[in-house]
């Protein structure tokens, strides 16, 4: 008697802590999924804010504006801001410089994951941060050569230079920036989890970000609707990316 009593406290107290570790891996499990869920439908609703956005600025109020004269959607208001700001020249060399970091930041990446597949020999052992970081650069790719196709909105500037005023909307500085810096630290984050300067990451990226939106919109060389929608859109990426970077635990 005493000795089932023994054997039934010890097989109580190692299964009791299996199954407990079991339950907290289904619980991890399920607010994994539930964040995934949210970051998705983020993403969903701010693509079709973007793309609801987009069509009002193709349709309402659309009237030459600005010194070059171009028809333009929200030309009232787009004008009221401009002629408000102005144009600033070193908000224009801040932001491009901003921009070629931004590329930098991607060509790192992508040699990182390039690297990987030679030295793994294979496309799927590629981390996968970085192999969705390459979907994330080609969607940027594909929204600013689907935007150069179809113009809605051209500069209120006509550029050194150039002959005509430039496709503008949206702007692609603004898209690119806030994407490249905006997924930089979660998917660092996942490379190198618990790491001291990841707080120090996410700080500075944002930093940047607002730099770029604010001083692209103080260049004077897009509409404040141009920025607009290229936060929109970046803000639809990086929801996408967030979503699908966590994979499910278990």
């Amino acid at each position: 008697m005493q000795f089932r009593e023994k054997t039934y406290l010890s097989f109580t107290f190692f299964s009791c802590p299996a199954k407990m570790g079991e339950m907290n891996g289904l619980e991890r499990m399920d607010r994994n999924m539930e964040k995934k869920t949210k970051n998705a439908a983020a993403a969903i609703c701010l693509f079709l804010l973007s793309a609801a956005f987009t069509a009002a600025v193709v349709l309402f109020d659309v009237a030459p504006a600005g010194p070059s004269g171009v028809p333009v959607g929200f030309s009232r208001l787009n004008e009221a801001v401009f002629e408000a700001i102005g144009e600033h020249r070193v908000w224009y060399d801040i932001t491009e410089c901003l921009g070629f970091c931004a590329i930098a930041v991607m060509a790192a990446f992508a040699l990182a994951g390039l690297l990987q597949w030679i030295g793994r020999k294979s496309l799927k052992k590629i981390d996968r941060p970085i192999l969705l970081l390459g979907g994330l650069y080609a969607a940027v790719i594909a929204l600013y050569v689907i935007f150069e196709i179809f113009v809605i909105n051209e500069r209120p500037v006509i550029m050194p230079g150039e002959s005509k005023a430039e496709a503008s909307f949206p702007s692609s500085h603004t898209m690119l920036i806030l994407t490249v810096f905006g997924s930089a630290p979660p998917a660092l984050a996942e490379l190198f989890p618990k790491r001291k300067w990841l707080s120090a990451l996410r700080a500075a990226a944002i930093l940047l970000m607002a730099v770029a939106a604010v001083g692209r919109l103080f260049s004077g060389v897009h509409w404040c609707t141009d920025i607009l929608a290229g936060t929109l859109y970046a803000f639809t990426l990086l929801s996408l990316y967030v979503a699908f970077l966590k994979k499910s635990t278990c």
